[in-house]
């Protein structure tokens, strides 16, 4: 089943009309997520809260991070088991080094929180995205599960997501 009309059709002009402000990503981003991580399975999707102490601001690029929470009742125990950030077009290539550090400083903080041995990630600038894990191990380094996709609204990039989708619903 392929991303819903509007979804697509946003994703597709985002991609070939470059949009001013990153922030007209996290409306196709959010469908992408709650989509495939929907409250009637347990899952709740919403902004993370940004890092305090984070004075190292000569390494960032504007972000903005979406977690998704896995809620297990009856006690409603929640766990940090996904985590997007999303960057505008302009970023690529060269914001890819400051991403992949933003997402370490995001899995750690979210270990510190309520994630357990492994939380996956999906790193987005503009229409590229990759995806990958952190496992709580003691290592220093995010685990790539993928290549860059070039494009988010294509077909292909819907099976990966969907694939990142099952490695979640296995936590």
């Amino acid at each position: 089943m392929p991303f819903n009309v509007l979804t697509k059709a946003l994703l597709e002009d985002y991609t070939q009309h470059t949009p001013d402000n990153e922030s007209e990503w996290y409306g196709p981003w959010n469908d992408i997520l709650k989509e495939f991580f929907p409250a009637d399975k347990g899952y709740i999707v919403i902004p993370q809260k940004r890092l305090s102490g984070d004075d190292d601001h000569s390494s960032r690029i504007p972000d903005f991070v979406i977690e998704v929470i896995k809620i297990t009742p009856p006690s409603l125990n929640k766990r940090i088991v996904l985590i997007t950030e999303i960057k505008n077009s302009q970023y690529w290539t060269s914001g890819i080094t400051a991403l992949e550090k933003q997402i370490k400083a995001q899995t750690e903080h979210a270990f510190s929180r309520t994630a357990k041995e492994i939380v996956y990630y999906i790193m987005v600038i503009g229409p590229h995205w990759n995806h990958g894990k952190a496992d709580w191990d003691g290592s220093d380094h995010l685990i790539p599960l993928g290549d860059w996709h070039d494009v988010t609204h294509d077909e292909k990039s819907y099976r990966d997501l969907r694939k990142v989708a099952e490695l979640v619903y296995e936590l």
